[in-house]
């Protein structure tokens, strides 16, 4: 088992488009499920009902907020905010950094999801300043 808790956890990580992917962590189990097309509602969805899980009987969200590709990052904050704030339920974020493998990464997003008590957004952390170019004009 990739981690142990006593609640009900969802981890999403979109950090890249090529390893993304959401976690279930129970008392019992841990599941993922890889994500593809940036489609997070999707492979959550197939998730909760793999591992017989109800979204309402969730008690946090984990997602890593960065560093990361802009839309990736971007995709997976805002399915964890949304969740988080209809389920009303806590949201953690943490940073990748230097954290690489799925079982570093989980086991520090349930010792900070532990910590957190009420419903909070959590903000992006982006790799570099975004690279935005001006639409051509004609003269």
């Amino acid at each position: 088992m990739i981690g142990t808790t006593k609640k009900n956890i969802v981890f999403i990580n979109t950090a890249t488009r090529e390893n993304s992917y959401v976690t279930i962590v129970t008392p019992s189990i841990s599941r993922t499920q890889v994500i593809t097309e940036r489609n997070v509602l999707t492979a959550l969805d197939i998730l909760v009902k793999k591992v017989n899980v109800s979204l309402k009987h969730l008690d946090g969200i984990v997602v890593v907020q960065g560093p990361g590709q802009f839309s990736s990052i971007r995709t997976g904050i805002a399915v964890a905010n949304t969740l988080g704030y209809a389920l009303n339920i806590p949201v953690a974020g943490i940073a990748l950094d230097n954290v690489l493998s799925q079982e570093e990464i989980l086991a520090r997003g349930i010792k900070k999801i532990m910590k957190v008590k009420n419903y909070r957004p959590v903000a992006p952390v982006y790799g570099a300043e975004p690279n935005i170019t001006k639409a051509k004009t004609k003269v």
